[in-house]
């Protein structure tokens, strides 16, 4: 009869007991569970996951440097390539104005070998009248054309940069035989070419500027930077009389 009774009591005792502590129960019992099948996180375990980590930066690290080692050669050898096509340039362009140069500053021996056997009866006629303009005045490549019964003045102009006797290959006084070829001027009055050269920046030009000067010459620059003669520098030829 006494366990019966107990029996009956605890019965009664948790049918009268609340439903809401009954789910508290179940839920600290499954999260009792749950602890139990997690690993616990211990301190050696922490110092395994650390080190786990560390070793996997450290491989990424060592990639990326390797990669660097890689790209670093082909960088090298495009700025080594660039350097020398730049420097391939640089003296493909030295090399050209420096035979500019040359060809401007060409001596007249040199410029003689280009017609063999001497000046032409064409050019002879182009020294002749370029003889007869006097010291301190200028005439134009077409007046000598005129003159000659030639109506280029391009064949002028290649005439007088054959001139196989400029001034300056003589000292004063100069002989007869000298053809001032740099008192020859383009039909505006500008300077024209000499030497072989027509840009006025060029040294042969220059040195025209300054032959032309010493002789008493009145030049001076317009608006656009060009050396032009003064009108009562020109000197007017007449034709030579027929025999």
């Amino acid at each position: 009869p006494f366990s019966t009774t107990t029996q009956h009591h605890t019965t009664s005792m948790s049918a009268r007991r609340p439903s809401g502590e009954i789910r508290l129960h179940e839920d600290v019992e499954r999260a009792l569970r749950r602890a139990r099948r997690q690993p616990q996180t211990t301190a050696p375990n922490l110092r395994k996951r650390q080190r786990r980590q560390d070793g996997e930066k450290e491989a990424t690290h060592k990639q990326h440097d390797q990669q660097l080692q890689q790209q670093q050669p082909e960088q090298d050898k495009q700025q080594q390539s660039t350097k020398q096509q730049l420097a391939v340039t640089s003296s493909t362009k030295q090399r050209q104005q420096s035979s500019k140069r040359k060809r401007s500053e060409q001596p007249s021996s040199t410029r003689m070998q280009t017609t063999a056997g001497g000046p032409t009866p064409f050019q002879e006629r182009v020294y002749d009248q370029c003889r007869r303009v006097p010291a301190g005045c200028v005439t134009t490549y077409g007046a000598i054309g005129k003159v000659i019964g030639c109506g280029s003045a391009q064949a002028v102009g290649q005439a007088l940069r054959l001139n196989p006797f400029p001034i300056y290959d003589f000292e004063p006084p100069h002989p007869a035989i000298m053809v001032p070829c740099h008192r020859v001027v383009a039909s505006d009055l500008s300077l024209g070419g000499f030497s072989g050269s027509r840009d006025p920046k060029a040294p042969s030009v220059a040195r025209k500027i300054r032959l032309l000067k010493a002789e008493g010459v009145a030049m001076a620059k317009n608006k656009a930077g060009v050396f032009k003669v003064a009108k009562t520098c020109l000197k007017h030829l007449d034709k030579p009389p027929t025999s």
